[in-house]
């Protein structure tokens, strides 16, 4: 199948809108449409396994195609006060983001048990902290 007669259907749709027409467009679209995931699914394919013999190469080509995102982003910071503080102030912002976005959508007017709690950031850097420190101490006794 070319890509003509499923352009020469679309056109003789749109010229005379009957119900045959669309019936012969939809056929040929679907049928098409098919066909190109079809040759994208065995070009992927052939596409990993060409790099079998690769992992690192491999892995680039299936981030490619899942158009993953390499960059991770992680702390520039090794002190675990820090890190306590910085993990504190991002769960505080998508709190915030949670709080203005369930407001946004008129959430706010269901009854008062399904609404946020309210959190103490200096319970939550504290947790945060402990938690970092006994992670940190089993670690270096093991």
């Amino acid at each position: 199948m070319n890509t003509a007669n499923f352009r020469h259907a679309e056109s003789a749709y749109r010229s005379t809108r009957s119900y045959y027409d669309y019936a012969v467009y939809k056929t040929l679209r679907n049928r098409y449409h098919k066909l190109v995931v079809a040759a994208k699914k065995a070009y992927y394919f052939f596409l990993v396994a060409d790099s079998a013999s690769n992992p690192q190469r491999q892995w680039d080509i299936i981030n490619r195609i899942l158009h993953c995102n390499s960059s991770i982003v992680l702390p520039s910071s090794v002190s675990l006060s820090s890190l306590a503080s910085q993990f504190a102030a991002f769960f505080k912002e998508k709190i915030s983001q949670l709080r203005l976005t369930l407001y946004a959508n008129h959430v706010h007017s269901l009854p008062t048990m399904f609404s946020l709690p309210t959190i103490h950031l200096h319970w939550l850097h504290l947790l945060i902290s402990v938690s970092f420190y006994r992670q940190l101490k089993m670690k270096l006794s093991s």
